[in-house]
């Protein structure tokens, strides 16, 4: 009896022991917390007992620790190392400990492989709270800096493929509306090199993913975006980002506004016949614009497992745009005022099965509007004219999906799709120059579809994620002015997907990921309505109603020898393939349109390698050259080409807050069965001041330093047509952004709102 009371004395000792909890809060001095830190507690009386963690998403630890004097000891990239004496006489909340920044130049590339991490089936996942190479910078610029992707003014590629979809957790966003948000504003990013149906069965280009800080009170950010040029105020951009979490409830309120937009198009078109020069149109195209974005989510946690976000908001325009087309003694003047407003509102509801469980049910619905009217003047030497029209479109989406999760193993995702699409336009045509004719005309849409996936990892090293999607739409487009130029009909099909992934060295970043896909692409439906948009006094564009699907089958082999270097080549054969084709008009001498077609097919070869980390001790780059083999085929026509793609983000750390960026691309002759593009080519450049730990940052750009901007050539039955870009590239930017929080911190998770600007899509060049 004595012994059990003994063992029970000392196992009782023994728990109270080891029951005292170290804890605390790691942070910058700014403020921020310092995410992954190494945090280490080292008993005085014996400096083998040594124990360590790694401080959470909000930079808090907790180590259980015997009674005793340790020394305590952090350390992370970019900041100086902490150490301090330590007594342990019961549980201690050590508060908030500071780290002051290294005095030495930051290592980008070990920076950057502490804040990101690549899971076993390929997606990555970048860090972006408390990452030093935030600092000073956007989220453009930072986006530059990271491994696989490709970042310019027209947007991003994921491993080499173009048409990325960008998300805030689950709401699809712009580009341009991606830019206006501070890095100080996100939490993290995912990027997605395989998109699963979740994210549309027809999307082709990879997935990234924002996910916003997670903040109690109030976060925000208000940014100040102006451009310059030769020509003036090009544009003002003020943006304001408003997070506030209150217990259950976050609310998120995104505003930009946009006083002035004011772009200056110049080109000249040479006409040649037969090889002789015959005539050369200049062309001025002002294109002024302001616009007011208001965008409000609510997010409400019914319990731990389930919550609901309601979201909504508006996009109004005012455009005015004036063109100048002279040929001769021929003017052609075209005023165009339009008033295009865009709203949209959704619903999600999210539930997970359990506390620890990582299945879920989620429901998805929303529901977007367009109204869009503009008048048009005409002149032409002399002769007044005018034209209206008026189009409006709603949109309707519902994606319910299940998410089933396997001990962390294997997952199981699978959903179904269903969207409508009703397009009315209704066009009042000029009545002496029959430049518009009249128009009345509907376009329906509806989409219906069903997915799954499957991803099962095998051991540690190897992932394997099989995917099959049906996908069905039908098209009807009512012409009410002719009802013989109606069309009704079905497409549908299978498009199986399957990739693998072998993580040959997970810590020196080595992997080899092989992936096949089918995948179609519908047409842009305005590139189906028969609306008429002149170019100039010469050339118009004009849609195609008989438009079908393309259908493209696609591979790719992705290696990466480390962190630093990587490979990639992409194999893409397309059939039934849009191009936009030149023709000239036979009612009208000297006039020539261009209309999408579905052609033919189309075989593409893609070789590239990227280096991204130093070149010197101050020098980050993050620098792809890719070659392009292209085979294009039609009916009596075959293009075989070969050009080549280069493009360079470099940053150079200069002192502590202060760093420049130079950009240099380039893109060598190229063409396809539509037209030539000449070689183009541009230098730009950047300085980043980031201010009073990082509240403020304030950005100058010059774009455009160097460049230039290759001819475009159409040829046809005894002519061609030769556009040359006459327009001032080079442009000075500004950004400012200041940041600020109120509030204590905690745990939750936000939608934010997204009202995309309209895709309609002019058919030409």
């Amino acid at each position: 009896m004595r012994n059990i009371i003994f063992i029970l004395t000392l196992l009782f000792v023994t728990v109270v022991n080891a029951q005292n909890n170290v804890t605390g809060s790691v942070t910058g001095n700014d403020g921020l917390p310092v995410i992954q830190a190494t945090v280490t507690l080292q008993q005085k009386c014996d400096s083998v007992k040594e124990l360590r963690v790694v401080t959470d998403n909000d930079g808090k630890f907790t180590i259980n620790v015997d009674k005793g004097k340790y020394i305590l000891s952090i350390s992370s990239v970019g900041y100086e190392n902490y150490e301090s004496d330590l007594s342990v006489n019961g549980s201690k909340d050590l508060g908030i400990i500071k780290l002051d920044l290294s005095s030495e130049l930051l290592d980008e590339v070990t920076v950057m492989a502490n804040y990101s991490d690549m899971k076993q089936n390929g997606d990555m996942t970048v860090r972006v709270k408390g990452n030093p190479l935030t600092k000073g910078k956007s989220t453009a610029d930072f986006l530059k800096l990271i491994n696989g992707l490709v970042v310019t003014n027209e947007g991003i590629s994921v491993r080499g493929r173009n048409d990325t979809k960008i998300y805030i957790d689950d709401q699809q966003i712009t580009f341009e509306q991606l830019k206006a948000i501070d890095p100080t504003m996100i939490a993290k990013m995912e990027i997605i090199p395989n998109a699963d149906g979740s994210y549309g069965v027809n999307t082709i280009g990879g997935i990234i993913k924002i996910y916003l800080r997670e903040e109690l009170g109030l976060l925000g950010s208000a940014v100040f975006n102006p451009n310059f040029n030769s020509d003036g105020i090009r544009e003002t951009a003020s943006n304001l980002s408003l997070l506030y979490s209150r217990g259950k409830l976050t609310l998120r309120n995104y505003i930009s506004w946009q006083p002035f937009t004011r772009y200056t198009y110049r080109s000249r078109h040479d006409e040649f016949i037969d090889n002789i020069l015959s005539r050369q149109t200049y062309t001025k195209d002002i294109r002024e614009k302001e616009r007011l974005y208001e965008g409000l989510s609510m997010k409400y946690s019914l319990s731990k497992l389930d919550r609901i976000d309601i979201y909504g908001g508006m996009s109004l325009f005012g455009t005015d745009n004036d063109m100048t087309s002279s040929s001769g003694e021929s003017l052609l003047k075209t005023r165009t005022k339009g008033s295009p407003a865009y709203y949209s509102v959704g619903a999600q509801y999210k539930r997970w099965f359990g506390r620890d469980s990582l299945s879920y049910f989620h429901f998805r619905s929303s529901y977007k509007r367009s109204n869009e009217y503009s008048k048009i003047n005409y002149l032409q030497n002399n002769t007044a004219d005018m034209a209206k029209m008026r189009a409006n479109s709603d949109i309707v989406s519902v994606n319910p999906l299940l998410f089933l999760d396997f001990n962390g193993i294997s997952n199981l995702k699978m959903g179904v799709d269903y969207g409508y699409l009703i397009d009315r336009h209704e066009d009042d045509g000029t009545k002496t120059l029959n430049y518009i004719l009249d128009g009345n005309y509907q376009f329906k849409e509806t989409d219906m579809g069903a997915w799954a996936y499957y991803s099962q990892n095998i051991g540690k090293k190897f992932n394997v994620t099989a995917g099959l999607n049906y996908h069905g739409t039908q098209y009807v487009y009512r012409d009410n002015l002719n009802s013989a130029n109606g069309l009704k009909y079905w497409q549908k099909g299978l498009y199986p997907s399957v990739s693998a992934q072998w993580t040959i060295n997970k810590d020196r970043w080595r992997i080899l990921n092989v992936s096949y896909r089918r995948k179609y692409s519908l047409p842009n439906y305005n590139y189906m309505l028969p609306t008429v948009t002149w170019i100039n006094e010469n050339q118009y564009s004009i849609g195609n109603t008989n438009l079908t699907k393309q259908d493209f089958e696609m591979a790719s082999v992705y290696y990466t020898f480390n962190r630093n270097v990587s490979v990639l080549y992409d194999f893409n054969y397309g059939y039934n393939i849009i191009n936009v084709l030149m023709y000239q008009d036979e009612d009208k001498p000297g006039v020539y349109f261009t209309r999408p077609e579905n052609t033919g097919w189309s075989i593409s070869h893609k070789l590239g390698i990227t280096y991204s980390g130093k070149l010197f001790g101050f020098w980050y780059t993050n620098t792809n050259l890719t070659t392009v083999c292209n085979r294009l085929s039609m009916p009596q026509k075959r293009i075989d080409d070969i050009y080549f793609k280069f493009n360079s983000n470099n940053n150079f750390t200069v002192v502590k807050n202060v760093s420049m960026n130079l950009w240099i691309f380039a893109n060598s002759k190229s063409k396809n069965l539509s037209y030539e593009n000449g070689t183009t080519y541009g230098v730009s450049t950047g300085v980043h001041w980031s201010l009073m730990k990082d509240k403020l940052k304030l950005n100058l750009y010059y774009n455009g330093l160097f460049y230039n901007i290759g001819k475009t050539i159409t040829f046809g039955n005894g002519w061609k047509l030769s556009r040359k870009e006459l327009t001032h590239v080079s442009n000075v930017e500004l950004y400012v952004s200041w940041n600020f929080h109120l509030g204590k911190r905690i745990s939750n998770q936000n939608i934010p709102p997204a009202i995309l600007d309209s895709d309609r899509q002019i058919p030409t060049f």
